[in-house]
């Protein structure tokens, strides 16, 4: 990987930082984005475990990481976009998205 410069500096060790690098030779500018998303995959875990949300009102279902926003829209869903909330759901409820998960039951 080439020398990156920072272009942020994130408050939370979970933020997103990026990165940006200059290749001179090939007059082009690449941007780089980084997340460690362990502290996000373990909250989710505890509130998955401990926390009660019984009852019919507003349920907590998820916490999804900016970096998996950010590559689900490059791959067509926009997590913005209600039209998309159905893909968005079908992803959270497979295997492979569980751990974003917050809640049991069927989103």
């Amino acid at each position: 990987m080439p020398d990156l410069t920072p272009l942020n500096r994130p408050f939370n060790p979970s933020d997103v930082r990026q990165y940006f690098h200059y290749d001179e030779a090939e007059d082009k500018t690449t941007l780089y984005q980084e997340q460690d998303i362990e502290p996000i995959l373990n909250a989710n875990k505890i509130e998955m475990n401990h926390i009660d949300q019984s009852g019919n009102f507003m349920k907590h279902v998820a916490c999804i990481p900016r970096v998996v926003i950010d590559q689900w829209r490059k791959e067509g869903i926009n997590f913005f976009d209600p039209n998309d909330w159905k893909k968005i759901q079908q992803k959270l409820n497979s295997n492979e998205f569980q751990y974003f998960r917050t809640w049991h039951g069927d989103i």
